[in-house]
């Protein structure tokens, strides 16, 4: 469809040059009946240039095309108007072209300002407290810190992560897949979570979570332009935001030996992990395999962020692993609602990559169409 599109969109550039000919030499010119004055093939000529530019940025994946096709269009579009009967069918072209770059310019706008809130993120990574001694800690987590490698890894304030997966909204629902990116800060709880969903062949949704300062926020976006979530100022979306960071220990286990954490022994497989950030403290149950290896997370979680929702148990099963950076973490999970008519699995995802303490410099290059 992207080859489609390119070629739509160089055809209906170069057919503007058909009212810039008919300004300087009408006689070859037939299909425009009226004629144009030699400033208004000026325009024409503009328009052209206008498209074509945005034609060969498009190619070039440059981020100021839709801005410089939007403007084109509505050149276009007026020409059009000026020459009705001729021109009308060329109004069509136009609103695909429209649609396509208000969506890609709605996309660079709100991975622009994803691309922003990660450095409030990772900002925080001073650490005020010291960490807690492994020996202090229950023997299944020792032993899950031993076995994955994270036993001694202790100066590793920022993780970035890449998934990808397939998630759908309701029980029966259609599964959807998606690619995501995440920032994770381990000294000051805090992450930032980036998605596009593909919904339908050509429709898509993109998402971002973020918990800051233990005030968690959920944007989903049709298209990149039409608000379908905007969650935040909210205590459930809060609460399941910080569950959300327990349960996702699991890609930095060092983080097990941290003060916002308090570790209770419930039997030689289970501990509860306590979560003290900003108001209320939350719990969540971590559950290991004979080996050391995490097995499972649940906890009591708000389904929505509605006024009537009410708490369910969320759990991630944790179905393989793998080493990223020496470290040996979940790669493949499935997520999980307990409802009272069933079990609802929502989610299942795929890590891609993990970058333990990334070069923020190198990352921060990368333009915001990269993220």
């Amino acid at each position: 469809m992207k080859f489609l599109f390119a070629l739509l969109l160089l055809l209906h550039s170069l057919i503007h040059l058909l009212g810039f000919v008919k300004a300087f030499k009408p006689e070859y010119i037939s299909q425009i009946s009226k004629n144009i004055s030699k400033p208004e093939g000026g325009i024409w000529a503009l328009a052209c240039v206008l498209l074509l530019a945005g034609f060969v940025l498009y190619l070039q994946k440059n981020d100021l095309w839709p801005a410089i096709v939007i403007g084109g269009v509505i050149l276009s579009q007026v020409l059009i108007n000026l020459h009705w009967d001729d021109a009308r069918f060329g109004t069509l072209a136009n609103l695909i072209i429209l649609g396509v770059a208000l969506s890609a310019q709605g996309s660079f706008s709100f991975k622009q300002k994803t691309f922003n809130e990660i450095s409030t993120v990772i900002h925080q990574r001073e650490r005020f407290e010291k960490i807690k001694d492994p020996a202090s800690l229950p023997p299944p987590v020792q032993k899950w810190l031993t076995v994955s490698g994270a036993i001694n890894r202790t100066n590793i304030p920022i993780v970035h992560l890449t998934q990808k997966g397939e998630l759908r909204i309701k029980p029966k629902g259609k599964w959807m897949p998606f690619q995501a990116e995440q920032y994770f800060n381990t000294v000051n709880p805090a992450f930032l979570w980036s998605s596009r969903v593909t919904a339908l062949p050509f429709i898509y949704l993109d998402g971002r979570d973020k918990l800051l300062d233990g005030k968690g926020e959920m944007k989903i976006k049709l298209e990149s332009l039409l608000n379908i979530v905007n969650e935040k100022e909210n205590h459930k979306i809060d609460s399941g935001s910080k569950i959300r960071f327990l349960g996702e220990l699991c890609w930095f286990p060092f983080a097990a030996r941290e003060p916002y954490i308090k570790w209770i022994p419930i039997n030689n497989s289970s501990v509860k992990a306590i979560f003290h950030q900003a108001e209320s403290p939350l719990e969540g149950l971590f559950e290991f395999s004979a080996d050391g290896s995490l097995r499972s997370f649940e906890a009591q979680r708000f389904y929505g962020g509605e006024k009537e929702s009410q708490k369910h148990t969320w759990r991630i099963d944790v179905l393989e692993s793998a080493t990223f950076d020496g470290l040996t973490v979940p790669s493949k999970c499935k997520v999980i609602w307990k409802l009272p008519e069933g079990d609802f699995h929502w989610l299942t995802l795929h890590v891609t990559g993990i970058d333990y303490n990334p070069d923020l410099n190198s990352h921060f290059k990368i333009r915001p169409s990269s993220i």
